[in-house]
């Protein structure tokens, strides 16, 4: 069955929903249904747009990725984004335009001894591994959303290649080593 319509949200693409009204809430029963959502669109991953529309001033996002989700190193002309953790751990990347690591930071919800929110300056190449089984979080940056302004790099794969992406992930994993804290120096390479 089909998806349209969630609450006070609209089902805008295989895995976004959009609100329609201007006020209202969410709860720990709504992360679930994001959950949810997620497991049933093929990238396994969704998102509540808590804007209305693409042309508004401020974007918030409440997003939920699997663990194992490759995240595409990323950077935005012009624009900070925030990251704030409402279930899970992961590990936030930050790079420079040759793709190496210029820091790492463990992250978690709220409570978890760890740093629960990250600024990323705009013009920041980023990116996170997830460490739980899913990753809840509030992103929130400045609108409108124009997809020209989201630069990805030649040193990381696209979406579509699995087996350079399947790789990228094992050499990710693999800097990091087995335990959860990274032993990263800012010159290693992740690709």
């Amino acid at each position: 069955m089909k998806i349209e319509k969630y609450k006070n949200f609209d089902l805008t693409d295989e895995e976004v929903f959009h609100t329609v009204i201007e006020n209202f809430e969410l709860g720990r029963p709504d992360l679930d249904e994001l959950k949810a959502f997620a497991g049933r669109n093929p990238r396994n991953r969704s998102r509540f747009c808590l804007h209305r529309s693409v042309n508004d001033r401020v974007h918030e996002m409440i997003i939920a990725h699997p663990k194992g989700a490759y995240v595409r190193p990323h950077k935005h002309v012009g624009k900070a984004e925030s990251m704030l953790i409402l279930e899970g751990e992961a590990d936030y990347f930050l790079f420079d335009d040759s793709g190496s690591v210029e820091s790492v930071v463990e992250m978690s919800a709220l409570g978890m001894g760890k740093p629960f929110y990250k600024k990323t300056a705009p013009s920041e190449y980023h990116s996170f591994l997830i460490r739980s089984e899913w990753l809840i979080f509030l992103e929130v940056t400045a609108g409108p959303f124009n997809k020209i302004e989201t630069v990805f790099p030649s040193w990381a794969p696209q979406d579509e290649e699995v087996q350079q992406v399947d790789q990228y992930m094992k050499n990710r994993f693999a800097v990091l080593g087995n335990t959860s804290k990274p032993q990263v120096s800012h010159t290693e390479k992740l690709i």
